[in-house]
């Protein structure tokens, strides 16, 4: 049958090798291609390792875009590059990549930061619902107002603070405070017996000071040393004074005209005045009488009894 050659070299069959003999020395290279079996999966590819062993290894796909996510189509192997997904599955976030980090920001319903504008968003949908804000300072003095650059103003008004009120005078719109009012302070007549005050709606008026109580308002003792005390305000000399009360019985009660004259009468009670006048410590019977009753002057004119001092002023049994 002739010479029969055989391959000292050969190996087993290998889908990663092949053998062949080289001066004379066996030699082995990696089968390129390799016979590795296919698997049908076009995103896998067959190849041999370091043993020289078959197995499968996905297709590579990168990117230096961080924000990219390659993958591989499984339909014909390539490469596809679509954007990493940083959707947080709120309608009311802007949702974004950068160098590969997901940010989730508030959407902004007012993008021309108009500061008049309230603003919201719907949460099930995403919409901004926008509605214009109320300035309120709770000073009913001011004037509110908004401006959309600087948001909610608020400016005093004076005229605002006005007092239907005589007595009470306006000191203007203070912006945290509200209207500052004081009351009215009448002139002073300088007379210490006399009290300046502003009655409500009227107008300044002056009452009589009363000297019948002292400064806790508590009304004065009224006795005295003979039949009590009367107090009253001395204008001239500017305090509260008091006088003793002479005892004298009434002489109606011991005499009449129809039992002595006229002029025995009259005689008898000019006594009783000068005695009450002692009694009066000075002060004088017209003076008490004049501080006590508001027409002291005119009851005094009328009275027999007075007749005017030919060197001026009053009766001197009424002096003051």
């Amino acid at each position: 049958e002739g010479c029969v050659k055989t391959n000292l070299c050969a190996i087993e069959e290998s889908p990663c090798l092949i053998s062949f003999c080289r001066n004379n020395e066996c030699l082995t290279s990696s089968k390129i291609p390799n016979s590795c079996p296919d698997t049908g999966d076009l995103c896998m590819v067959a190849s041999c390792n370091e043993n020289d062993e078959c197995v499968n290894e996905p297709v590579v796909c990168t990117s230096t875009d961080l924000c990219l996510a390659p993958a591989c189509n499984p339909e014909d192997g390539t490469c596809l590059f679509p954007e990493v997904d940083c959707d947080d599955n709120d309608p009311c976030t802007d949702d974004s990549c950068s160098e590969g980090v997901c940010s989730n920001v508030p959407k902004d319903c007012n993008p021309t930061n108009n500061l008049c504008l309230a603003t919201e968003c719907e949460a099930d949908t995403g919409r901004c619902i926008l509605s214009n804000i109320v300035c309120d300072d709770d000073v009913a003095c001011t004037v509110n107002s908004c401006d959309p650059l600087v948001g909610c103003t608020y400016e005093p008004d004076d005229a605002r603070c006005t007092s239907d009120d005589v007595c009470v005078e306006s000191l203007g719109c203070d912006l945290e405070l509200g209207c500052l009012k004081q009351n009215l302070t009448c002139a002073d007549d300088s007379d210490f017996c006399t009290i300046e005050y502003c009655k409500p709606f009227e107008g300044c008026a002056v009452v009589q000071k009363d000297c019948t109580v002292d400064e806790n308002n508590e009304t004065k003792s009224s006795e005295g040393s003979g039949c009590g005390v009367i107090n009253y305000c001395d204008s001239e000399e500017s305090r509260c004074a008091e006088s003793d009360i002479a005892c004298v019985i009434p002489v109606a009660a011991v005499v009449t005209a129809s039992v002595l004259g006229t002029a025995a009468v009259v005689g008898i009670v000019v006594g009783i005045v000068v005695a009450v006048a002692l009694c009066a410590g000075g002060a004088g019977v017209y003076q008490v009488y004049k501080n006590t009753e508001p027409d002291a002057a005119g009851a005094v004119s009328t009275n027999p009894l007075y007749t005017a001092s030919e060197q001026g002023g009053n009766n001197p049994l009424f002096r003051e």
